[in-house]
């Protein structure tokens, strides 16, 4: 695919290089860069993918996305392209969609948020279309069934946007009609989830956990709420409004 072709939903802030290069795949791991990748450059909690972009480079990364452009370093080494954006997060996830052909499109996403009862519902959820005869993904905190009996072991409740959209993709290759997701609030807030579309979304209760991430109830609330920003129109949202949240939630929708 051309880095143009990629590109174009992203909202740059300086570009410097070759539009019509040819990109193999992606990564945001420099260990994983192979010749003809672009790197997308993000800052973690432990590490920054900025410090990393020099590695990339030497294994043959054919564009870089970050969020620094250092004029210096871009002329002083042979790269094609070299991508600034204000929010990387965000670019992988949408570079990541882009790549894989927008698989969300195709299939019926069913995503659900919430403290408890992810896991169950989504279990509960795939049982009853298994049992209509339908083909069905999930990913979620036991493990990734993707397709033709392949399970895999879950990395993440919700998978990192590279990984998500690739699962996505090999579902809708093996035949499969809808995918389940359990959508976390680390993932909304990181980004994960973004290029997708959802046909429905479901809330079950919101009860206090990860407040060493999100600091506050308010803050872990609205990225609950984010979810229902990714419902594809005419979709539907289910929600538990015998949880006091939920029931705000649903006066807010």
């Amino acid at each position: 695919m051309r880095l143009k072709d990629l590109i174009s939903l992203l909202e740059m802030k300086g570009f410097k290089g070759d539009i019509e290069v040819e990109i193999k795949d992606i990564a945001y791991d420099s260990r994983k860069v192979k010749e003809g990748s672009l790197f997308i450059a993000m800052r973690g909690y432990i590490t920054d993918g900025h410090e990393y972009i020099k590695d990339a480079l030497r294994k043959g990364a054919a564009a870089i996305v970050s969020e620094e452009y250092e004029p210096s370093e871009a002329n002083n080494r042979e790269i094609t392209a070299f991508i600034t954006v204000s929010d990387s997060r965000r670019a992988l996830a949408l570079l990541s969609d882009r790549f894989y052909g927008h698989p969300s499109g195709t299939l019926r996403l069913i995503g659900i948020t919430g403290t408890n009862g992810k896991t169950t519902t989504s279990y509960l959820i795939r049982s009853i279309l298994d049992s209509a005869q339908k083909k069905v993904g999930l990913l979620g905190t036991i493990n990734y069934i993707i397709k033709n009996g392949l399970i895999l072991p879950a990395s993440h409740t919700t998978p990192e946007a590279l990984e998500l959209q690739g699962y996505l993709a090999e579902m809708m290759a093996g035949g499969a009609e809808y995918a389940v997701l359990e959508v976390s609030s680390h993932s909304l807030t990181l980004q994960r989830v973004v290029g997708c579309e959802f046909e429905v979304v479901l809330f079950t209760n919101l009860s206090q956990e990860h407040l060493d991430f999100h600091k506050t109830m308010e803050d872990y609330f609205r990225a609950k709420k984010g979810l229902f920003n990714l419902l594809r129109p005419g979709g539907v949202a289910v929600i538990n409004i015998d949880d006091p949240a939920g029931k705000s939630l649903a006066g807010e929708l």
